[in-house]
């Protein structure tokens, strides 16, 4: 059996370098992410559209985010439930007791998915990827 070994590098200029090279692609690549979201968005909504932002994450490393909801703007929930799918709620316009009766058996409508989010982070995953390639050389 062979006996393994490490070696340790620890160049803080050379890491910081690689860091903020790799901070720019990340944001270049979150761009071209959204933009196709945006493209890709399978409702007619403009005000959809104009949620989808590009910003830093909340974590200490700050990875940039594609994200379909301002953050902490609450009133525009609806962008996950395109993305995500969901059942309609039996008090919405999909299905309404008649005559003020009973919802007893009454169940929500299924309304499908429409990925917008994923297929666009999935269309530039490649081009992302040599986007780091090419900028590490």
């Amino acid at each position: 059996m062979a006996a393994g070994f490490t070696l340790e590098w620890h160049d803080k200029e050379l890491l910081k370098k690689v860091n903020i090279i790799a901070d720019a692609v990340a944001k270049k690549g979150a761009g071209l992410v959204l933009k196709d979201a945006r493209r890709l968005v399978p409702v007619d909504s403009e005000t959809l559209k104009k949620e989808i932002e590009v910003h830093r994450g909340k974590f200490r490393d700050g990875d940039w985010v594609v994200e379909a909801q301002g953050p902490g703007n609450y009133t525009k929930f609806y962008a996950k439930f395109v993305e995500l799918g969901h059942y309609s709620s039996v008090y919405g316009k999909y299905k309404r007791s008649k005559g003020g009766g009973s919802l007893k058996g009454i169940s929500p409508i299924h309304i499908p998915k429409k990925p917008y989010l994923r297929p666009a982070l999935n269309k530039n995953k490649s081009r992302i990827q040599r986007m780091f390639r090419d900028a590490m050389k």
